[in-house]
Protein backbone atom coordinates (compact mmCIF):
# COMPACT_ATOMS: atom_id res chain seq x y z
CA UNK A 1 0.00 0.00 0.00
CA UNK A 2 1.38 3.40 -0.96
CA UNK A 3 0.19 6.79 0.24
CA UNK A 4 1.53 10.09 -1.09
CA UNK A 5 1.59 13.58 0.40
CA UNK A 6 1.20 17.09 -0.98
CA UNK A 7 -1.75 16.30 -3.25
CA UNK A 8 0.37 17.00 -6.29
CA UNK A 9 -1.43 16.85 -9.64
CA UNK A 10 0.79 13.96 -10.71
CA UNK A 11 -0.48 11.81 -7.81
CA UNK A 12 -4.17 12.16 -8.65
CA UNK A 13 -4.22 9.79 -11.67
CA UNK A 14 -2.37 7.27 -9.50
CA UNK A 15 -5.14 7.45 -6.91
CA UNK A 16 -7.77 7.20 -9.65
CA UNK A 17 -6.28 4.02 -11.11
CA UNK A 18 -5.48 2.45 -7.74
CA UNK A 19 -1.69 2.57 -8.08
CA UNK A 20 -1.55 4.44 -4.77
CA UNK A 21 -4.18 4.29 -2.05
CA UNK A 22 -4.33 7.99 -1.25
CA UNK A 23 -2.58 11.33 -1.08
CA UNK A 24 -2.86 14.18 1.38
CA UNK A 25 -3.73 17.58 -0.01
CA UNK A 26 -1.86 20.07 2.16
CA UNK A 27 -4.10 22.93 0.99
CA UNK A 28 -1.33 25.23 -0.23
CA UNK A 29 -3.87 27.94 -0.97
CA UNK A 30 -5.05 27.88 2.64
CA UNK A 31 -1.46 27.94 3.90
CA UNK A 32 -0.94 31.14 1.91
CA UNK A 33 -4.17 32.57 3.25
CA UNK A 34 -3.10 31.69 6.80
CA UNK A 35 0.14 33.62 6.35
CA UNK A 36 -1.70 36.63 4.92
CA UNK A 37 -4.34 36.45 7.69
CA UNK A 38 -1.65 36.41 10.38
CA UNK A 39 0.31 39.24 8.74
CA UNK A 40 -2.74 41.49 8.49
CA UNK A 41 -3.77 40.67 12.06
CA UNK A 42 -0.26 41.53 13.28
CA UNK A 43 -0.27 44.86 11.44
CA UNK A 44 -3.68 45.64 12.97
CA UNK A 45 -2.49 44.71 16.45
CA UNK A 46 -4.81 41.71 16.75
CA UNK A 47 -3.64 39.06 19.18
CA UNK A 48 -3.26 35.65 17.57
CA UNK A 49 -2.71 32.18 18.97
CA UNK A 50 0.85 30.89 18.96
CA UNK A 51 -0.02 28.27 16.33
CA UNK A 52 -2.58 28.38 13.53
CA UNK A 53 -3.31 25.07 11.82
CA UNK A 54 -4.58 24.38 8.31
CA UNK A 55 -6.36 21.10 7.80
CA UNK A 56 -4.90 18.67 5.29
CA UNK A 57 -7.39 16.60 3.32
CA UNK A 58 -7.10 12.90 2.55
CA UNK A 59 -7.75 12.29 -1.14
CA UNK A 60 -8.68 8.68 -1.90
CA UNK A 61 -10.99 6.77 -4.24
CA UNK A 62 -14.05 8.09 -2.39
CA UNK A 63 -13.35 11.77 -3.14
CA UNK A 64 -10.66 11.95 -5.84
CA UNK A 65 -13.24 13.30 -8.30
CA UNK A 66 -13.74 16.34 -6.03
CA UNK A 67 -10.03 17.26 -5.95
CA UNK A 68 -9.24 20.69 -7.41
CA UNK A 69 -5.82 21.47 -8.84
CA UNK A 70 -3.95 23.95 -6.60
CA UNK A 71 -3.41 26.21 -9.63
CA UNK A 72 -7.19 26.69 -9.77
CA UNK A 73 -7.71 27.29 -6.04
CA UNK A 74 -7.24 30.38 -3.96
CA UNK A 75 -8.57 32.85 -6.49
CA UNK A 76 -12.08 33.06 -5.10
CA UNK A 77 -13.08 35.54 -2.40
CA UNK A 78 -13.76 33.80 0.89
CA UNK A 79 -14.34 34.78 4.49
CA UNK A 80 -11.89 33.31 6.96
CA UNK A 81 -12.11 32.73 10.69
CA UNK A 82 -10.20 31.03 13.44
CA UNK A 83 -11.91 27.95 14.83
CA UNK A 84 -10.96 26.18 18.04
CA UNK A 85 -10.84 22.38 17.77
CA UNK A 86 -9.71 20.81 20.98
CA UNK A 87 -6.32 22.31 21.79
CA UNK A 88 -5.67 23.61 18.26
CA UNK A 89 -6.76 26.72 16.38
CA UNK A 90 -7.54 26.22 12.68
CA UNK A 91 -8.00 28.79 9.94
CA UNK A 92 -11.22 27.89 8.16
CA UNK A 93 -13.40 29.23 5.37
CA UNK A 94 -16.78 30.44 6.64
CA UNK A 95 -19.90 31.46 4.78
CA UNK A 96 -20.35 35.15 4.08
Amino acid sequence: MLVSINGQPEAIPLVEDGTILATYDLQQDMLGRALAYAAIAAVCGTELPEDIWVESLLIDSSNVDEWVNPEERGKEDVNLALEERGDRTYLVVVDG
